[in-house]
């Protein structure tokens, strides 16, 4: 690929470049917010506030922070300057290739555009080597990603066209090479490519079918004093299910953060892009193990659920949110908050 200049302000992404920034980081090839921040034309801050407006699009599988331990292995593999990723103070998120995908369909402007475009033809050139070396068939799904990101009806006929080219290529490869699976006849992002269309998760809420992020969005926009949530696996998604509360709400979560999954950063993260959101932490000191959500804990309001999985799963597996009526039920439950009130706060690292 020969450099252009780029005039907006993204990194020019050639082939030497792209292969000092691809790394392999829990058994799979990744790439890194900072670099991805710098093809993009954003500052690092600036990139991962856009992935924390659409976070829900971001499964565990598209997207991760991570840990020391891995960050320590990697600088002491590269050179990672200051300016890059604000020094040691900040752990970056690692996006797969599926992640880096989705990302394509977050972004908007021309910038965005070119950029993605660039980045499937740097990919395709990639799978099109191991498609002569190896003869497999991997490189479909990257050209109709396009059309997912292409901003008018022009871009999405040449693609189209592009892609049934392709087709006819690959039938005739296939015929030599006898049965082969295509990763695009399995490919988890995009069923339909001639809508802009996002992938949805579910849940049951009270035995009624429901958009899992959706529904905890819309659960807890009907507090009106406090919402109080007992989840020992809480991750930034459990934040971000929190983003269209009612101001002056009180939020807090008792929790272990068994794993880890939030860190300090996510939530000063959180806090910057919705300051109208109060929440504290406090231990559960490994008291409860099933996941509970309080509306107006107290008030003649007040609405007691019962979750079978984490908040931090949501829809990733078939879960249930049932509310409790009974009045033995909520007063048992009474008890059990007002102890965990005397816990000590969960001061997050």
């Amino acid at each position: 690929m020969s450099k252009k200049k780029i005039e907006s302000g993204g990194e020019i992404i050639t082939a030497e470049s792209m292969q000092k920034k691809i790394y392999y980081i829990r058994g799979q090839r990744v790439m890194l917010d900072y670099d991805l921040a710098r093809i993009y034309g954003y500052t690092t801050s600036a990139f991962n506030q856009q992935i924390l407006r659409n976070l829900n699009k971001f499964d565990d599988d598209f997207m991760f922070r991570l840990s020391d331990g891995e960050y320590s292995v990697l600088k002491s593999q590269i050179v990672i300057s200051k300016n890059k990723h604000g020094g040691d103070r900040h752990l970056p998120y690692a996006f797969t290739e599926q992640g880096i995908y989705m990302l394509m369909t977050v972004l908007n402007g021309e910038l965005a555009v070119m950029q993605s475009k660039t980045l499937i033809r740097m990919f395709k050139s990639m799978k099109d080597y191991i498609l002569e070396s190896q003869g497999q068939i991997e490189y479909r799904s990257n050209l109709q990603m396009a059309l997912k990101i292409a901003d008018n009806a022009k871009d999405i006929e040449k693609v189209k066209s592009e892609l049934g080219k392709l087709d006819t290529e690959i039938k005739m490869i296939n015929q030599r090479l006898g049965n082969v699976i295509m990763k695009s006849d399995i490919s988890p992002i995009i069923l339909d490519f001639s809508k802009l269309r996002e992938q949805k998760t579910f849940l049951f809420l009270d035995n009624q079918l429901a958009k899992a992020s959706e529904t905890y969005i819309e659960l807890y926009s009907k507090a009106k004093k406090n919402i109080y949530i007992i989840d020992n696996y809480i991750s930034l998604k459990t934040l971000n299910h929190l983003c269209q509360i009612k101001p002056g709400v009180k939020v807090i979560i008792y929790t272990d953060n068994l794993g880890g999954y939030l860190h300090k950063i996510d939530y000063d993260d959180f806090v910057r892009e919705f300051p109208h959101v109060s929440i504290k932490f406090i231990r559960t000191n490994n008291q409860v193990h099933d996941r509970f959500i309080v509306l107006d804990y107290g008030e003649d309001t007040e609405m007691i659920y019962h979750a079978g999985a984490s908040e931090k799963d949501a829809g990733n597996k078939v879960a249930m949110i049932s509310r409790f009526n009974d009045e033995l039920v909520r007063k048992a439950l009474h008890v059990v908050v007002d102890r965990l009130m005397m816990n000590m706060e969960l001061k997050l690292k």
